[in-house]
């Protein structure tokens, strides 16, 4: 193998910058694909393929610990396998095409870095594309045998525009100082009553809250004292109870007459002293 054959797809210093560039796959893969002409990968996917394809193979080589000669030697042999499998032929003529590949390349001892394979790099070598290419022959196949298909849609998009007052109705500074300041009380204004009315509908639900306690403890008080005594004890305990709730209830009604006794008086001398009311200055001369 001449060193012109060897170096068909890349030059060593390429490579050398591809291997540089490999913990940014990324930038990598864009490096690559400018070097292998397939600047079209993130549109086209068959140049995605062919650049996926060409990234593994590097990769296989880079793990390897293969030296630029043989990586280049091993990339030649994987892009010669593929371009039989998208030329049609069977699966049979792939495999035996890169069994014959191999064979003219194994030597027992191939030395540091040289075009050239030893029987176990060989074997890692059929091992990885048995797992790769030939394992999806009829997909590789498939793909750079049959158009892909594509569908164009057309589609109309309104875009708002901004309207731009026209100079002659933009306000002066003053009116527009004065124009954000109403805008700033108004936001103030908002603000404030807001917070009134997170602070009366806070207020109400705790007046909602006590009265419901209250109750339960209303009701609570009320079982207790409809329920019956068992022993000597709870019956005292149960009378005394009962005299002291009759008698909170006597007292509260004696209250309540008496508070409604006061009103009364009260509103009759309101009555009485507005019907002695002396007349006016104005009226009595009438």
């Amino acid at each position: 193998m001449t060193q012109a054959s060897l170096w068909t797809h890349f030059t060593e210093d390429e490579l050398k910058e591809y291997i540089s560039k490999l913990a940014e796959p990324e930038t990598a893969a864009a490096f690559l694909a400018s070097v292998l002409k397939l600047d079209n990968y993130r549109f086209d996917a068959r140049q995605a393929i062919l650049l996926d394809y060409a990234s593994y193979a590097l990769e296989f080589a880079h793990k390897q610990g293969y030296g630029p000669t043989r990586t280049a030697s091993w990339y030649n042999v994987a892009h010669g396998v593929l371009q039989t499998c998208i030329s049609g032929a069977a699966y049979t003529e792939c495999e035996a095409h890169f069994k014959g590949l191999m064979l003219q390349l194994v030597r027992p001892r191939p030395g540091t870095d040289t075009p050239h394979f030893s029987p176990d790099q060989v074997a890692a070598a059929a091992a990885f594309m048995a797992r790769g290419l030939l394992r999806h022959y009829r997909l590789y196949q498939h793909v750079f045998s049959t158009a892909q298909a594509h569908t164009e849609y057309t589609a109309e998009l309104m875009v708002e525009t901004p309207v731009v007052p026209s100079f002659e109705a933009a306000l002066g500074q003053a009116d527009w100082a004065a124009l954000h300041d109403q805008r700033r009380a108004e936001a103030e204004a908002a603000r404030k009553a807001a917070e009134e009315a997170e602070a009366a509908r806070q207020e109400a639900e705790a007046k909602a809250a006590e009265d419901e306690a209250r109750r339960l403890e209303e009701e609570a008080r009320k079982a207790e004292l409809a329920r019956k005594p068992a022993t000597l004890e709870e019956a005292i305990e149960h009378l005394v109870a009962t005299r002291l709730e009759n008698e909170k209830e006597s007292l509260a009604a004696a209250y309540k007459a008496k508070e409604a006794e006061l009103l009364a008086k009260i509103n009759s001398l309101e009555e009485a002293a507005a019907a002695k009311k002396p007349v006016s200055a104005v009226g009595a001369k009438k």
